[in-house]
């Protein structure tokens, strides 16, 4: 056998080697590729989740830019029922101040301060009651109501 024979019968078999070799090393991987393969699943749902709820924010946010400011307070109250008086404006960043009122109800009937509550929260932009204390007179279902509300609004 010549020189050339022996080599081209040798070939085969360092080529079988090399694919034993290489069939070896992707069994031998497979199971931690399937895992990872597996967690990036989930972590590709759970991205998608919160993309989700990125876009509800970013919607909710378009919708408070288009409201522009809140209206006063003061046009929400019943005449001559309660007062309202502005607090320092407070600027949270990017473009965003919190503003904020004390209201004070007097001897007040508690079903309208639920009422003037409701209606604070249907503007847009919403008011929201920050804080609420209630002190009870003599009569029942009514006493005094401080709160203080806050609203959004784009910084000037």
């Amino acid at each position: 056998m010549s020189k050339a024979q022996k080599w081209f019968s040798i070939w085969p078999a360092i080529l079988a080697a090399i694919a034993l070799a290489f069939a070896w090393n992707t069994i031998r991987a497979t199971p931690a590729a399937a895992r990872q393969i597996r967690r990036k699943a989930v972590d590709l749902s759970e991205l998608l989740a919160l993309k989700q709820a990125s876009a509800a924010d970013h919607e909710a946010m378009r919708l408070l830019e288009q409201a522009g400011d809140p209206p006063a307070l003061k046009n929400l109250l019943p005449e001559g029922a309660a007062s309202a008086t502005p607090r320092k404006e407070e600027e949270l960043g990017d473009g965003w101040t919190v503003l904020s009122e004390d209201v004070t109800f007097n001897d007040a009937d508690f079903s309208t301060v639920s009422a003037f509550l409701a209606a604070a929260e249907d503007v847009r932009p919403p008011w929201r009651a920050a804080s609420c204390a209630f002190t009870a007179s003599a009569q029942p279902g009514r006493g005094r109501v401080a709160l203080v509300m806050e609203s959004l609004r784009r910084s000037r």
